[in-house]
């Protein structure tokens, strides 16, 4: 089971069932341990009975299975769970696998039915960091109608001609690169990489991530525009700063064509674009879709994205493996991120642009990058041969590969911020 895959299930539970979770102040920890049981003893059914019928109608038995699997292949027995805390209905647990601690985040309905579970790496947040390149400031963006957090990184040196803005993937992507189950601390590595070059960044999060979780609207009225609007306020603030003589936006994954949008109408001194995708969103998902789905199954999901591109709703989905990636709240998102095409995007940005696209990229491959160049012929274009999707070096071997995404401690790909540093040089250079 592909990682992204595994992230948008066990992310579609959370965001659909949070409104409706109830949890008592004394939490029956028995529930706990008799998930842990049946989480060792290989018992999906046993564990499916446990949740609540919201629940079961999003995750299947057969999907449960495959969620499990990959996490003990990853992490192997679930030896001991013990309460950190309880807090806006949820508990919090260290969940102390055999190879490395998760925390597992849980909680009942008022049936103590299981509503929502997931396990996220158990480690400190990232904290403000210092050395003696430079340092890091929270620092945060107001609108009338919401505040986006973010981190502030200024070389020591006191020049900060050059600011960076780093734009996160998609789903759940905080500022510092990670999500559910993927803590890799990527984008906070390249924030660090070249503050130490002496540039400027700004990493933030988006809105409903992070610590901008308040800034969030339901997901029924949630537009990709709106993360496209966001990204826009930002830049036009910094654009405003006087410190910065030159702002340089830096897209990741979904976050590339967040920043082709905003560098087409704003017009920023670059772009730089890494692993972004060059296909419209309904491309993307039919072709992941096809590679985890029995034919039946997807079938009705290519209908299913047949309708969106035509900007219609499905409703009653009676499918329950399709019914959380395409629910009807989630439809009217998913409508507007596919009436986006980036090559024809790029077609219009006219600031100088380096797309940097990895070869053991398992979601984004080397023939996304080149369409994007081939749209874009000023552009330059960097292929690293063993960088992955979260930028850290790797084989195209599906397991090596994917346990980098829950490695905050393994460096960048060192192939990868030398051409970056060279561009944002080079654009230094220009009038």
């Amino acid at each position: 089971m592909k990682a992204s895959l595994l992230l948008a299930v066990i992310f579609a539970i959370a965001i659909c069932l949070k409104t409706s979770a109830q949890i008592k102040a004394s939490f029956p920890e028995r529930i706990v341990h008799q998930f842990q049981g049946h989480f060792n003893n290989d018992k999906p059914d046993s564990v499916f009975s446990m949740l609540s019928p919201n629940t079961q109608r999003i995750l299947s038995p057969s999907r449960l299975q495959s969620v499990f699997t990959q996490i003990r292949s990853q992490f192997g027995n679930l030896d001991s769970t013990r309460m950190l805390s309880i807090k806006d209905s949820m508990a919090y647990f260290k969940a102390s696998f055999s190879k490395a601690p998760l925390l597992l985040t849980i909680s009942l309905d008022v049936n103590q039915k299981i509503g929502i579970f997931t396990f996220t790496p158990y480690s400190e947040p990232a904290r403000k960091s210092s050395n003696a390149h430079f340092e890091e400031v929270d620092i945060s963006f107001t609108r009338p109608d919401l505040t986006l957090k973010g981190t502030l990184a200024l070389p020591k040196s006191g020049i900060h001609e050059t600011l960076i803005i780093i734009v996160a993937g998609s789903g759940p992507t905080d500022r510092n690169g990670n999500q559910n189950l993927a803590a890799n601390n990527s984008l906070q590595m390249v924030s660090a990489g070249l503050a130490e070059k002496g540039f400027a960044t700004v990493r933030y999060d988006k809105r409903g991530v992070g610590e901008s979780q308040k800034a969030g609207i339901s997901e029924k009225d949630l537009r990709f525009d709106d993360y496209a609007k966001d990204l826009a306020s930002i830049t036009r603030d910094l654009m405003g700063d006087k410190r910065f003589k030159r702002i340089v936006l830096l897209g990741h994954s979904e976050g590339a064509l967040l920043a082709m949008i905003v560098a087409r109408e704003l017009k920023p001194a670059g772009l730089i674009i890494l692993n972004g995708q060059a296909e419209p969103a309904d491309v993307l998902l039919r072709r992941q879709l096809r590679k985890n789905l029995p034919d039946s199954t997807f079938q009705t999901a290519n209908t299913i994205l047949a309708g969106l591109k035509a900007g219609k709703i499905t409703d009653n989905i009676s499918n329950t493996t399709l019914s959380g990636v395409f629910r009807p709240n989630v439809q009217p998102y998913l409508i507007s991120w596919i009436a986006y095409d980036p090559t024809q995007i790029i077609k219009q940005v006219s600031v100088p642009t380096l797309i940097v696209q990895g070869l053991t990229d398992l979601q984004t491959g080397e023939d996304q990058a080149k369409k994007l160049a081939e749209a874009l012929p000023s552009c330059k274009l960097v292929l690293i041969d063993d960088m992955n999707h979260v930028l850290k070096k790797s084989s195209i071997n599906t397991i090596e590969n994917l346990q980098t995404y829950n490695n905050p401690d393994l460096r960048l790909n060192e192939k990868l911020l030398p051409p970056i540093i060279s561009f944002i040089d080079r654009i230094k250079q220009q009038p």
